[in-house]
């Protein structure tokens, strides 16, 4: 934890890296506001690790899909991903742009583009995935692997119960 005078003028600490500060006690009692702090920090971590790769964690998430399912439909995948169709076309450029997604038209249906992989996503998703495994460590680094599956199981839970309960959408009106 940081200490009066423990930050350089640089923003880190006296080992030389980046400290997180406590938010205030009346918002440290509240578990959404941790779960998001903690996921702003990680994804902030995250984009910073890819960022050499020319990646953002958005390319990820449509590159991980594509891995791990084969090629999609383009707007299938974007609602899939919980993308709409603007960002979507714009994502795909980027990735396409990149050489690491290729259009297919769809022989069946001259409207409709199947995104694939290149061999060159292949091989960056397979980077990537070591670049998430080790960022993913660092944020859970106080966690033993049982206590890491636990979080996982319950964050699980809870995001399916949230797709499934109104009561949460009438509370977050």
């Amino acid at each position: 934890m940081e200490t009066e005078g423990s930050r350089s003028e640089s923003g880190r600490g006296e080992s030389g890296r980046n400290r997180v500060n406590l938010p205030p006690v009346a918002l440290v009692r509240n578990t959404g506001f941790l779960m998001s702090k903690v996921s702003q920090l990680a994804r902030e971590g995250f984009e910073r690790a890819l960022e050499p790769m020319g990646l953002q964690a958005r390319h990820y998430g449509v590159l991980v899909v594509l891995v791990g399912e084969g090629p999609h439909a383009q707007r299938d995948l974007g609602e899939k991903l919980a993308i709409d169709r603007t960002t979507m076309v714009g994502l795909v450029d980027e990735l396409e742009g990149l050489g690491l997604v290729e259009r297919r038209r769809d022989p069946e249906d001259r409207r409709r583009y199947d995104l694939a992989l290149t061999d060159a996503g292949k091989r960056t998703i397979s980077e990537a995935e070591a670049v998430a495994t080790r960022v993913q460590d660092a944020v859970l680094g106080p966690l033993d692997n049982a206590e890491r599956r636990l979080l996982h199981e319950m964050l699980t839970s809870v995001l399916r119960n949230l797709d499934d309960d109104a009561r949460f959408w009438e509370a977050s009106r």
